[in-house]
């Protein structure tokens, strides 16, 4: 859902102006429809999180929570850094913060090319398959693809297969590249896999990410009882 200026302005409780500026400073995402801005609600609800809980963790920080979460162990991390982080995780935060954490580990292109492509796009050397299409979850979409990839690897990937930049919303291909580390040693982690999908925003993906994220945080990360270490 898209909101105008006027109803991000009362959402966030503030001016109309400071909207604007808010825009024109790159702090909230928006296009003009018309002659008139509007944002998606999903961004103006990244925003009020910014304002809330702090801004979200750099990308070698973000993908090392999300390893260590996995039962790995960050290594391109301090120890010092792992220890934070794994503080934050025993105090079981719930997903949609996780989410906020880590929301800019990475930078998204938003692409459609031809069908076909989209099939040449997975088996792309260097891709990991991302999301819905990465295995181990029951949410399929054969219509669009998302995957990650080394920069160089997805500016190669454009060229070759005729992927051009599109709005969000027309993408049928989603490629997703790494800040600060590239964390895969193989596959994706299924905690990448959950946080893609709660990213995704539909309910049955939430739905999906809420039950891989209980299931890691359950396994690696037990509340602890008072008293011991």
């Amino acid at each position: 859902m898209e909101l105008s200026v006027s109803e991000v302005a009362e959402q966030l409780g503030v001016s109309r102006q400071r909207v604007l500026a808010l825009i024109h400073a790159g702090e909230l995402p928006a296009r003009l429809i018309g002659g008139r801005w509007v944002a998606a609600s999903m961004d103006v609800d990244e925003l009020r999180r910014d304002r809330l809980t702090g801004r979200p963790m750099a990308g070698r920080i973000a993908w090392g929570l999300l390893d260590l979460l996995d039962g790995g162990h960050a290594p391109w991390l301090t120890a010092s850094e792992r220890s934070r982080l794994r503080a934050r995780l025993r105090a079981r935060p719930p997903v949609d913060q996780v989410a906020h954490w880590v929301r800019r580990r990475s930078e998204v292109l938003w692409l459609r090319g031809h069908p076909a492509a989209l099939l040449r796009l997975l088996a792309f050397d260097g891709v990991v398959p991302a999301g819905a299409s990465a295995p181990g979850q029951d949410i399929v979409d054969p219509g669009r693809v998302e995957v990650y990839l080394h920069k160089d690897d997805a500016a190669r990937a454009m060229r070759k297969l005729a992927l051009r930049p599109v709005a969000r919303r027309e993408a049928n291909a989603v490629v997703k590249v790494p800040e600060g580390v590239w964390p895969f040693d193989e596959g994706p982690g299924r905690a990448a896999v959950a946080l893609d999908l709660w990213e995704a925003g539909d309910e049955r993906s939430r739905r999906t990410a809420r039950g891989l994220y209980s299931s890691l945080l359950n396994q690696g990360f037990p509340v602890q009882e008072r008293g011991t270490a």
